[in-house]
């Protein structure tokens, strides 16, 4: 019987005639520079999944103000109209509702809910700059601040999918069981 190493990242249990670990693609018979840059790596993924998740919480609470905020307008539009008007409440508070939506479901899958709200906020920018030329100045730092946060978590989820594609070990550490391999279905380009 063969004895069986044990990798110095994940802890799996591997032969010794490996030349990488199949599970985190730790190269074993690599130099010492090959495996610190791996373990280098794997570092730099963890930093960056601790990052996503602080810019998730951020995106999560504007999202969530967005979707707040725009229902109380939209209560507040319905009811200029004299009485509340369900039509035209469900009509102006649909945009709301996307962004609570995405909100919720930002965790499961970052990079597609993340796209989502951001191209529905500039759609609807642009579209208010369309047909209200003065609303483009209207809160332009606000503004600024929630398209810099969803390109900021876009940009990092990229960077994290990409990776957790890789070996299964990185995206373990991110993903539920049951969704790794739906996701990673999801994102494969």
């Amino acid at each position: 019987m063969e004895e069986m190493l044990s990798c110095p990242v994940c802890d799996t249990a591997k032969h010794p005639d490996s030349s990488e670990c199949t599970f985190c693609s730790f190269p074993f018979e690599g130099t010492e520079r090959e495996q610190g840059r791996f373990r280098g790596e794997v570092i730099v993924f963890g930093t960056k999944v601790e990052k996503l998740q602080k810019q998730m919480i951020w995106a999560q609470v504007i999202l969530g103000l967005l979707c707040a905020f725009g229902l109380i307008v939209s209560y507040s539009i319905s009811m200029e109209l004299g009485e509340f008007e369900a039509l035209v409440f469900a009509i102006t508070a649909l945009p709301s509702l996307i962004f609570g939506v995405c909100a919720i479901l930002l965790k499961k899958n970052p990079l597609l809910y993340s796209r989502i709200a951001f191209f529905f906020y500039l759609g609807f920018n642009i579209l208010d700059g369309i047909l209200e030329p003065a609303s483009i100045i209207n809160g332009i730092l606000w503004k600024a601040v929630i398209i810099t946060v969803l390109v900021g978590i876009m940009s990092t989820a990229s960077d994290v999918m990409k990776k957790a594609k890789q070996a299964p070990f990185f995206y373990h550490k991110i993903f539920p069981k049951a969704k790794r391999r739906t996701i990673l279905d999801e994102i494969n380009d």
